[in-house]
């Protein structure tokens, strides 16, 4: 891949769980009561010596043109960091089961082979996301606006993981499809 910057520190990471919260507090850097494990690319306010600061804090993750692969984001409440920044990011086999993404109004993520199993998509919107090819097990878009989304080739278990979600008329005909019936307009 030409451009992009794969540095040391995502390697050594690959499959490590990442802290709890991008929003600083516990489990989100050193210092007492904090994870001392957060990789090198997450940092408090930008300082490189100490990623720790207070709880609360936000945690930014410093990845402009990073390789993410294979990093674990399970459990992570991503709504802090996903929101501020609508830049096109690809997550390419990385792990977010669990994650919670919650009201999030998510612009150009691509989850390539991701695990979104278990993840809260709850009231989200997604716009221009691509989830084709992502492991949405257990996922809950309940009330998540996809009209923006590209939902890939759907299969009737992958087409089920939509209940409650807000859809196009063009991806209802997808799951139409997928479900065996034939759309006649």
């Amino acid at each position: 891949m030409a451009g992009v910057t794969r540095p040391a520190v995502t390697r050594p990471h690959a499959g490590r769980r990442l802290p709890t919260s991008l929003s600083g507090g516990q489990g989100a850097g050193g210092g007492p009561g904090r994870d001392s494990s957060v990789p090198p690319p997450f940092r408090h306010h930008g300082h490189d010596a100490d990623p720790a600061g207070p709880p609360g804090d936000p945690l930014t993750l410093l990845a402009t043109e990073t390789d993410l692969t294979g990093l674990d984001f399970t459990g992570l409440d991503l709504r802090p960091a996903l929101r501020r920044d609508p830049r096109p990011r690809t997550f390419t086999r990385c792990a977010f089961t669990e994650a919670n993404l919650r009201g999030a109004h998510l612009v150009g993520i691509r989850f390539t082979e991701a695990d979104l199993g278990g993840v809260d998509f709850r009231d989200c919107i997604l716009e221009d996301c691509r989830l084709a090819e992502a492991n949405l097990r257990a996922a809950d878009f309940n009330g998540a606006d996809l009209r923006g989304a590209d939902l890939g080739e759907l299969t009737i278990a992958i087409a089920a993981q939509f209940r409650g979600a807000v859809i196009s008329p063009d991806q209802a005909a997808q799951i139409c499809t997928a479900l065996g019936l034939n759309v006649i307009s």
